[in-house]
């Protein structure tokens, strides 16, 4: 039975200054926070919540302990972690709204505080300091954890009754399988990145076990798997994982050991294996053959160590058998140039976690970076850009903007940001792309979309050039640029949210910080290119429409927002405000302020749809005057003003081009008002192939060649996207 909440008026400030959620407050500040949290004590043994449980509280222990666990079907309940006095749980249920995961209970007499969902909703609305405060060492705490959290923990959570299941052992020899290396390598690889310490990755083949089976028959052949399985026991330390990978197969992953202790060790399993005897058939004589890689002396990725150690293995193979052989070069993360497979959301914690701590390794190990977005980039596209140049920077890093074309003058105090850190800015084709060891992708729903030339391709398609990749766009026909292992793309409100997270982890591991003297990484510049994302794609959040991606904008922009307030800044051009900050995006200059005007002459009305189209001539014309990119910004805001006016839906449609390989262009928003439509769900309708965006704007395009009439196409479209909306608006009553 679940303890019932007490009142809280009588906690002392003093209480909640012991505990780190709530230590960075005044007492003026903690007035708000105890009039919003509930107090409960508990017994030994009471349950704080059940697997399945609605996840909409965050329990702070003040004292006592409580225990975290899963109980798998049929089995015993699994210990996963225990929360002390002054520690909390529960938010990560809490952020995305999502049923608890564990079960929870008081293992001591305990007394919790618990914060409601919709109580820090109103701490956010009412008191922001005091909520920022909170969420601040709230996500420095979780990201803190997550960063020590393995893969194989962080999963039991998520699988519930099948934990155990995935984490079983090879019946025949006792040692772990196969399932365990694919769930647990690349973990283990990135927590000797962050760790600083070596990996080696040993691949073992019998020699001749065909033969012998063939031989000496199939028992023998059992009986000489589990005699090899006690000859790795003897000889490899309790921390290795010793693998059983398939049939005569195994694979061995050696912790904290680095090429001298892999070949040390290898060669004692050679000359114990060439001791093993079976009574029963005394002539016979075993050996093995092994190869191995280290990283990151052979790789830098789980991948390229198991393709090293595999080339080692057919090297000792090639000699001779009966021996144990590296791999001859280091193999770098590569990508099939032609082969871009669809984007999807990652399956986890774990692995999120997994693909930040290989972009920081890669932030420490290589020097260059050369930063690209999508074509006409917007204010999301170059403020991570912008933010990721100022954290590679942080590291004493090299980063160079590469933007095809002049960026808007709205972006000034971005380029500005960039002139003073030493981030290069090229607004035309690249000459030369030498020294480069590392592309960053940003904001870019497919490979077809990016801002290439020449140089970048030859770059894109460079097996020893790194490609990182960082995107929110998941629609049914985006495609990943980036490697894999190096695709930071996630549901999120913006690209620049993903940046904040990534910053966030660099920001909670304290020995890295310490390592590289970095004593502020969220300067204020870092801060300001941040926000322009967050509130620029997202138009202050009006066009979000999930629990999660509201969340996430509200925590982040109200974080960064108070951190921007906090950082002083001289001279012209002083932001302190998202509102500041959105101003600046919105303004328009008088050629600006023409060209809209332009656009708007040409509105036309449906029931619920205001739109523009402009033809060939009128499109060529518009461009001939004002330029690509300044038609092209203009196109979006009318796009929005559109959608308000009508306070459902807009459309704008025009020709981005005279070159015959010229498309079509379609643009369509979502009113502020009107959130009961995913606008990506419209396209998935319309079945079009070429576009895609986020659920309260969608753009879309098609060739010359699809639309002959791009009056008619634009009516068509309005009428079957005015027939998905009879559908919706009944249902809002």
């Amino acid at each position: 039975m679940k303890a019932k909440p007490k009142a809280t008026q009588s906690l002392d400030t003093s209480v909640l200054k012991n505990i780190w959620l709530f230590a960075r407050l005044d007492a003026a500040q903690l007035v708000p926070v105890i009039a919003q949290l509930k107090r409960r004590e508990l017994a030994a043994g009471t349950a704080v919540f059940r697997e399945g449980d609605p996840g909409e509280e965050l329990f702070v222990v003040v004292s006592g302990r409580v225990t975290i666990s899963i109980t798998p079907a049929g089995g015993e309940p699994v210990l996963l972690s225990e929360v002390e006095a002054g520690g909390f749980f529960g938010e990560m249920a809490l952020i995305d709204q999502s049923p608890r995961s564990a079960d929870c209970q008081a293992s001591l007499d305990s007394v919790l505080l618990s914060l409601h969902a919709k109580d820090l909703d109103s701490l956010l609305a009412d008191y922001p300091r005091s909520a920022v405060h909170i969420l601040d060492a709230m996500l420095e705490i979780t990201t803190g954890r997550l960063l020590k959290t393995g893969a194989f923990l962080s999963e039991m959570v998520r699988w519930g009754e099948t934990a155990r299941a995935r984490a079983v052992t090879d019946t025949a020899t006792g040692l772990f399988n196969r399932r365990y290396m694919e769930d647990n390598l690349e973990d283990l690889v990135n927590h000797a990145h962050v760790e600083g310490k070596a990996l080696s990755l040993v691949m073992f083949d019998m020699d001749h076990f065909g033969t012998l089976n063939t031989q000496y028959g199939m028992a023998t052949g059992d009986r000489i798997i589990q005699e090899a399985a006690a000859a790795f026991r003897r000889v490899f330390a309790p921390t290795d994982s010793l693998i059983r990978y398939g049939g005569d197969e195994f694979v061995f992953l050696l912790t904290d050991t680095g090429p001298a202790g892999a070949q040390q060790r290898c060669d004692a399993l050679c000359a114990e294996f060439r001791r093993i005897r079976l009574a029963e058939f005394p002539e016979l004589r075993l050996t093995c053959s092994m190869g191995y890689a280290s990283c990151p002396d052979h790789a830098i990725t789980a991948e390229g160590l198991r393709i090293a150690a595999d080339q080692g293995l057919y090297k000792a193979k090639e000699q001779g058998r009966d021996r144990a052989l590296a791999a001859d070069w280091p193999i770098m993360p590569t990508i099939v140039a032609d082969a871009h497979p669809g984007k999807h959301e990652m399956k986890s914690i774990a692995e999120k976690n997994r693909v930040i701590r290989n972009i920081v390794a890669a932030i420490e190990e290589r020097d260059d970076f050369l930063l690209i977005g999508h074509q006409t980039p917007d204010e999301d596209c170059l403020g991570a850009m912008v933010a990721f140049g100022l954290i590679a920077a942080k590291f004493g890093k090299r980063s160079t903007i590469a933007t095809g074309t002049p960026i808007s003058k709205n972006f000034a105090y971005l380029i500005n940001i960039c002139k003073y850190n030493s981030i290069q800015i090229i607004e035309h084709y690249l000459e030369s792309g030498l020294g480069y060891s590392t592309v960053v992708i940003m904001d870019t729903p497919k490979p077809t979309m990016l801002d290439k030339d020449p140089v970048v391709t030859a770059l894109l398609v460079d097996p020893k050039v790194l490609k990182i990749e960082i995107d929110h766009h998941l629609e049914a026909d985006a495609r990943y640029s980036g490697d894999e292992g190096y695709r930071l793309v996630s549901d999120a409100s913006s690209s620049c949210e993903l940046v904040a997270v990534l910053a966030v982890k660099i920001q909670a591991n304290g020995e890295l910080l310490a390592r590289y003297q970095i004593q502020d990484l969220f300067a204020r510049n870092l801060v300001l290119a941040i926000l322009t994302g967050l509130i620029g794609d997202s138009h202050m959040g009006k066009y979000l429409k999930t629990q999660r991606e509201r969340w996430f904008y509200k925590v982040f922009s109200a974080r960064f927002e108070n951190l921007l307030s906090q950082k002083t800044f001289a001279g012209k051009g002083n932001y302190n405000s998202k509102e500041d900050i959105f101003s600046a995006l919105s303004s328009l200059s008088s050629d600006e302020e023409a060209c809209f005007n332009q656009f708007m002459e040409n509105e036309r009305v449906s029931s619920h749809i205001r739109y523009v189209v402009l033809s060939k001539p009128d499109s060529e014309e518009l461009f001939q005057r004002y330029g690509q990119d300044t038609a092209i910004s203009v196109a979006r805001s009318a796009a929005d003003a559109l959608a308000e006016r009508s306070g459902y839906l807009s459309l704008v449609a025009y020709h981005d081009g005279v070159a015959p390989e010229a498309l079509v262009q379609f643009r369509m928003r979502r009113s502020q008002a009107f959130t009961s439509l995913d606008l990506r769900t419209v396209l998935a309708q319309l079945q079009v192939e070429n576009g895609g965006g986020h659920p309260g704007a969608v753009g879309f395009r098609f060739s010359q060649a699809e639309v002959p009439d791009i009056g008619q196409k634009a009516d068509q479209i309005v009428a079957a996207v005015e027939a998905i909306l009879g559908q919706v608006l009944p249902a809002e009553g």
